[in-house]
């Protein structure tokens, strides 16, 4: 009898505190808040490729991950600005190594986001007109 009390007092308590922790996700008017990561995308390099390069030199990459960003935005996300992060990690000296992965993971480090994008942008030209193709990954950092 005695345990039984024990465990009925064990169950009250457990399901009190679940109870104040499904409160602790809504907003005081009752509506569920749904807390969403902080992005960044980030172009595809390949192996031995330099991020600042592939930037400069591909237009079609910049108008890609501004749109993809712009896409997150337009519903709601939080991004973060690779462009800009790239142009801080060159005004602070990150790059003074020939290793282009420390690189990519110190920007991803010091964005601050939750998730990276990569964007791998294939750009076509044929007699009919140009395409575009991206192959999106996502990364939990």
């Amino acid at each position: 009898m005695k345990r039984l009390k024990y465990l009925l007092v064990a169950l009250l308590w457990t399901s009190v505190h679940s109870v104040s922790g499904q409160n602790a996700a809504t907003s005081s008017g009752g509506q569920v808040v749904t807390v969403q990561p902080k992005i960044m995308i980030i172009p595809y390099t390949k192996e031995g490729e330099d991020l600042r390069t592939i930037l400069e030199e591909d237009a079609n990459k910049r108008i890609a991950i501004a749109k993809i960003k712009e896409g997150f935005d337009g519903r709601g996300f939080t991004t973060v600005d690779f462009v800009a992060k790239l142009k801080a990690a060159k005004d602070n000296n990150i790059f003074t190594s020939d290793n282009q992965t420390d690189i990519k993971t110190q920007i991803i480090e010091m964005s601050g986001a939750d998730v990276y994008v990569q964007a791998e942008v294939i750009a076509e030209r044929g007699q009919s007109g140009s395409s575009v193709k991206l192959i999106l990954t996502a990364y939990e950092i």
